[in-house]
């Protein structure tokens, strides 16, 4: 091998490793770094997938109905949950189904309304319990009240609209809970405390 021959490969080799050293130092890093993001965007989005899938839900629970100011209004009563409950991590819970309360009969009758759950910064998510039906052939909305729950559906609290004095029509708030799970006044104001 001539002189210039050997010139030529040793210039050669060193075109070749400015090359390699190039790739090593800007554009591996670069790969990589993309490798690790997309990586990343697919656990996330694999994590949101799967807090988007809904749960089951078919459960009755013992509740009492009580009023706050009144120690001798205390009636028990059950509760049963049909449904399909959507919990995603970065929107407000929802629910559809069947919310029944046993001793108000449209809640048996009428299509309750899907319940949008929003989740304040205390541990329990609020929503309305509302339903849908037809009266002689004529639409009817009935409203049961404020529902708080926890987890999913594992304690929970309804503040009951109820009719005010002055007029048949309109309701309010007042001072009537129903209280889940509990079996007497005492435990249906330790859960709505807990749930506050």
């Amino acid at each position: 091998m001539s002189t210039e021959d050997k010139e030529k490969a040793y210039h050669d080799f060193l075109a070749a490793q400015k090359v390699r050293d190039f790739i090593f130092r800007i554009i591996k890093p670069m790969w990589m770094g993309l490798l690790i993001l997309l990586g990343v965007t697919a656990l996330a989005g694999l994590i949101i997938l799967i807090s988007g899938i809904p749960q089951k839900i078919d459960k009755q629970i013992l509740a009492v109905q009580y009023r706050m100011d009144d120690e001798t209004d205390v009636e028990n009563t059950t509760i049963t949950i049909k449904g399909l409950f959507y919990k995603r991590w970065f929107s407000d819970y929802k629910f559809k189904g069947s919310f029944i309360v046993d001793n108000y009969e449209f809640t048996k009758t009428y299509d309750q309304i899907g319940i949008t759950l929003n989740r304040g910064k205390s541990k329990s998510a609020e929503g309305i319990l509302y339903y849908a039906g037809n009266i002689r052939g004529a639409p009817s909305m009935e409203f049961l009240g404020v529902i708080r729950m926890s987890d999913d559906f594992e304690q929970i609290t309804i503040n009951i609209l109820e009719t005010t004095d002055s007029d048949s029509k309109s309701k309010s708030t007042k001072d009537l809970w129903i209280a889940a799970p509990a079996t007497t006044r005492e435990e249906g104001l330790l859960l709505y405390n807990s749930l506050q």
